[in-house]
């Protein structure tokens, strides 16, 4: 059976079942008549959810998605009818029924000053009430964001949403890599959570926060499912900002100015001290102490730096750095259209001392068109440039060169010449001369939709979005020799003899279709609302790379300018790539209310994707939810106390992740890797590769999730909690095969991964006369494990070793568990054998397997990489004109690996962190770290291999301050303003860490600062202007 006939199949049930439920006049009673209307808020919104009724009788509605309620069988005579939705005043209207006519009765209802604000979620193709909500789902305001001024929206999510983790990798401009993962990891491949903007996939850390109405995160399968095969991680939908019929169009303006500096850098011992420290390393080992006193003594006090160099590396690398972000808006509308049309400069210099920023210029048009009374419209469009500039090779190389160089290596030279006195490195030298990376994206998006609405309850509506992006990186190292005049006048010491060119130029071409048909329906108490749809999507990509070595100077900074005839890595590199990918979908979603007490929703999601092998291109995901207003039952009404509303949910379903390689079931092969004889003459050719698997398929993931709802004390007390249990199952992987085969090994469908968590938010808030106040605290916690791994477990080696086994979490920290220091020669003497110079000091290792001997086959699981305990607290105030808001996040477990240049201290004479002091020497041997050894004895207490070095990573942050002033209207309105509110607001401020320096807060886990950006402390000054 085609696609096209499914859809078609489904959308013909629902109106079949349509035609059968309407009610026929014919049977209309002769004494009743009908009462139908639109329920809104304040500023003309249709509002869904509200519970309708008719005073005195048993007669009660909801409204629909448009806001409108129908109730029938309505005795004829004058009647009052309320309407009534948690976070609004109850409103009541009254209007005189006539037998056998519709009375029109159109209900406006105004938010409850005492009471939560009304919550809307995006569920997907539609919005819900949150209080009529069946799934697990968050939503945060644009205007929550926005309080914390910083360059992407993922980073403004962290804290308010529990279950929601952002992993933050730092402060680079344009490129921090940040993430949102949802519940947890569960595969072995991209966890990310699918992101939409408008309706279609999008991007979300190059969205300019201000044009930002709402985020709304769907965590469980039943809210999820609608989309199927992409919806495994999680889905996060984005409602940009739209135009609202105001009467005529109104502009404003949003910015501000920052200052951003390095946030919680390590902190280096006085100089004295690590200079004495180093000569105990040395004696220790047997070495002749490296400084005589005299020299540290100079070098204390500074007399010439240029003989006695203590250079703040730090210092010279970083730098405070400035950042403004720039909105202008013109936005308003009338009954025919609204306009919402924004344009924002946003600019950042990076904090590393070099040519270092991110440039984005966005310009955004979104438009509603009520075309006639059932005819509606909408355009969306959106243009962006954004260039980045960075020193080349920046990364783990050069952050490690930072903190591997010791204060008494001199940076330069009184005439500017960089000095290599002390040191094989000179980090500043590495940052400014090597040359840069620059890239440039220009995106462009069109998004056009329609809808048009039938008398019987009947809508259709289509979707359109085309967008482009198209991006060029350019890199550059020029030729370089550099010398130190004093130490080696001769001899180079940091230098490239050829220049090195590339430019990178590759174009996404993506294009979503998507048809949907809805009917609605109230009959009485009950209201049905049925989807169905169709969605095809087509993802393009074209790039070329090119690269050359060589040119005539270091002006010629093109491949173009290379020399094409000088061989490198085999050949002159010129190479070209195309993928293309195709998602087809159609799904259905069924809702049914009875009175706004028991509800229930459907969902079902036909997904075929190009990605997958011949015989598993097509998946099912399938989703059932469960939701009782038990606060609604008549005989328990009255009996609940101080709860106002209580809600009971529950639901399954199966979703899929199609997050993968494209063409992973296709044999490959290996070019020019094999040699042949032909006429007896060697000849290159091909060896085979992948073997092909025609049967690759979706990963699957089923979930169970249970969720209790309650609004207490006159709705100022809102609790949510749930208990989910996710399973993933069909995760790709390679399972190992036969080296006498002599193909690599082919992906299959074979691994298992579980989830199992928890999840709280409770939120208050109050007004005392003109005081007003809130404050919110949410939890969650999420377990991982391994459930199957084909193959056995798969270690990796490396600084920060790792490995998956059935029975733990993905990816744990192994290695050998160190159970003690050695205190004396007799203790080491009676231990199993670790090293040959293993003495008083050093680690005690358990010997797992009782053989007498510490090696690999000791090694255990020692850490789990997750975070445990994540949690959140906002809190606001406002009197009067002032406001004010505070962020906290955090963790409260997360095993950290500490390894790296800021642990090793002066064993390699690294950076000696004040982490560092406590070690072990034969005056204190209640040590928390070992006895310091010589770098050749390194592997004695190496932190790359045991638990010693497996610490908590726990952390509270002070994320954000807001202080904000909304000046008098009597002020403003002399100025020609309609609004005006200045504020100072703080991101980064504070942190709260055992490892504060070491270990950076939503760090990737496992990871220390040694090996890329810190995350920047700004302050801002900022105003938003109404005109």
């Amino acid at each position: 059976m085609s696609l096209i006939n499914r859809s078609t199949r489904l959308l013909l049930a629902v109106c079949a079942i349509s035609l059968v439920a309407a009610p026929s006049r014919a049977f209309g009673q002769a004494t009743t008549g009908s009462i139908s209307g639109v329920v809104s808020d304040s500023s003309g919104t249709p509002v869904a959810g509200a519970r309708v009724s008719v005073d005195g009788l048993s007669l009660a509605t909801s409204s629909g998605q448009t806001g409108r309620y129908t109730l029938t069988n309505v005795p004829a005579g004058t009647q009052t009818v309320r309407a009534r939705l948690l976070g609004y005043r109850l409103q009541q209207g009254q209007t005189t029924v006539i037998a056998g006519q519709t009375a029109t009765l159109n209900l406006r209802l105004n938010i409850a000053p005492a009471e939560l604000e009304r919550v809307v979620v995006s569920t997907g193709y539609g919005e819900q009430v949150k209080a009529n909500v069946t799934g697990a789902s968050e939503v945060v305001g644009g205007e929550e964001i926005t309080k914390r001024p910083v360059a992407n929206i993922t980073k403004g999510l962290q804290g308010f949403m529990p279950g929601v983790v952002v992993q933050d990798f730092g402060g680079r401009p344009g490129g921090d890599g940040a993430r949102v993962r949802i519940r947890g990891a569960g595969t072995l491949g991209n966890n990310d959570a699918l992101i939409l903007v408008d309706g279609v996939v999008g991007e979300i850390n190059n969205l300019d926060p201000l044009d930002i109405e709402s985020v709304s995160v769907l965590k469980d399968a039943a809210s999820a499912a609608i989309y199927g095969a992409r919806a495994a991680n999680g889905v996060v939908i984005i409602k940009t900002r739209r135009g609202r019929n105001t009467g005529g169009l109104k502009f404003s303006y949003d910015g501000y100015v920052a200052t951003q500096k390095a946030q919680d850098m390590p902190q280096r011992v006085d100089i004295g001290t690590e200079l004495k420290t180093v000569n105990d390393v040395y004696i220790s080992s047997g070495q002749p102490a490296k400084y005589s006193q005299g020299y540290i003594d100079s070098t204390v006090t500074g007399v010439d730096p240029y003989k006695y160099p203590n250079t703040n590396w730090m210092g010279l690398i970083y730098k405070t750095a400035p950042m403004s972000d720039q909105t202008v808006r013109l936005a308003g509308g009338n009954d025919l259209a609204t306009l919402s049309l924004s344009g924002n400069y946003f600019d950042q210099e990076g904090i590393l001392n070099t040519e270092n920023y991110y440039k984005r210029a966005t310009l955004r048009g979104n438009t509603n068109f009520n075309v006639s009374k059932r005819l509606t419209a909408q355009a969306n469009l959106m243009l962006m440039h954004e260039r980045v500039a960075r020193p080349r090779g920046e990364g783990d190389a050069q952050f490690r060169a930072l903190h591997d160089t010791p204060p008494t290596s001199l940076a330069t030279y009184p005439d500017g010449a960089y000095s290599w006195s002390r040191s094989a490195f000179n980090p500043l030298a590495q940052l400014r001369e090597q040359g840069y990376f620059k890239e440039r994206w220009v995106t462009t998006s069109l998004n056009t939709l329609a809808s048009y609405a039938l008398e019987n309850g009947f809508k259709f509506g289509g979707q359109f979005e085309a967008d482009n992006k198209d991006n060029r990186q350019l890199e550059f190292q020029p030729t370089y020799a550099f010398f130190d005049p004093v130490v080696s006048p001769t001899t180079s010491r940091m230098s490239n003899v050829r220049t090195n060119s590339i430019d990178r130029r590759n174009t996404n071409l993506n294009f979503d279709a998507q048809l949907t048909g809805e009917y609605e329906r109230t009959f009485g108490a009950h209201l049905v609302h049925a989807l169905v749809g169709y969605e095809q999507r087509q993802q393009q990509y074209d790039g070329v790379f090119g690269q050359r070595q060589g040119a005539y100077n270091n002006t010629l900074q093109l491949p173009g300018n290379g020399d094409a005839s000088f061989q490198f890595a085999g050949a002159p590199q010129n190479i070209g790539s195309a993928t293309e990918t195709r998602l087809v979908r159609q799904f259905g979603r069924l809702n049914y209310s009875w009175n706004n007490r028991y509800l229930a929703e459907v969902d079902l999601s036909h997904d075929g994707s190009s990605r997958f092998g011949p015989n598993k291109k097509y998946g099912n995901f399938p989703s059932a939810s469960l939701a009782w207003r038990v606060s609604d039952e008549p005989m328990l009404r009255n009996h609940l106390g101080p709860i106002n509303d209580m809600k009971l949910r529950g639901s399954w379903g199966r979703l899929g992740n199609d997050r993968i390689d494209d063409y992973l079931f296709q044999q490959t092969f290996n070019i020019n890797s094999g040699n042949y004889v032909f006429n007896n003459a060697l000849a290159t050719g091909a060896t085979p590769g992948r073997l092909a698997n025609n049967d690759i398929g979706w990963e699957s993931t089923e979930q169970t999730n249970v969720g209790l709802d309650l609004e207490m004390f006159s709705n100022r007390l809102v609790f949510t909690g749930d208990v989910y249990n996710k399973q993933t199952s069909g995760i790709l992987i390679a399972v190992p095969v036969s080296s006498l085969i002599g193909y690599s090994a082919p992906t299959q469908n074979a691994g298992a991964v579980q989830n199992t968590g928890w999840e709280a938010a409770l939120n208050w808030r109050h007004n005392i006369g003109q005081f007003n106040y809130s404050i919110g605290f949410n939890i969650a916690d999420n377990k991982n494990k391994v459930t199957n791994l084909p193959g056995g477990d798969q270690i990796n080696v490396s600084e920060s070793p790792s490995i998956r086994r059935v029975g733990y979490p993905i990816n744990s920290i192994f290695g050998i568990e160190a159970v003690g220091i050695f205190q004396t020669p007799e203790e080491v003497a009676a231990w199993a054998k670790q090293n040959a110079k293993t003495g008083p000091g050093d680690l005690k290792y358990k010997d797992q397997n009782g053989d007498g001997k510490i090696d690999a086959l000791d090694r255990v699981i020692i850490g789990d990489r997750f975070p445990h305990y994540t949690f959140g607290s906002n809190m606001s105030a406002g009197w009067r004109s002032f406001d004010a808001s505070v962020l906290l996040q955090g963790v409260g477990k997360q095993d950290v690996f500490l390894d790296g240049a800021l642990i090793e201290g002066p064993t390699w004479e690294n950076f000696f962190s004040t982490y560092l002091l406590d070690s072990w020497t034969p005056e204190n041997k209640d040590a928390k770290w070992p006895r310091f050894v010589f770098r050749s004895d390194h592997n004695q207490n190496a932190p790359g291999s045991n638990s010693w070095y497996v610490r908590n990573g726990k952390y509270v942050s002070l994320k954000n301050l807001n202080f904000g002033y909304t000046l008098p209207q009597r002020l403003v309105g002399r100025a020609g303003l309609s609004s005006a509110r200045m504020y100072l607001a703080g991101t980064n401020v504070y942190t709260w860490s055992p490892l504060k320096g070491i270990v950076p807060p939503e760090a990737n886990p496992g990871s220390t600062r040694a090996t890329y950006y810190y995350q920047t402390r700004n302050w801002s000054l900022g105003t938003s202007l109404g005109f």
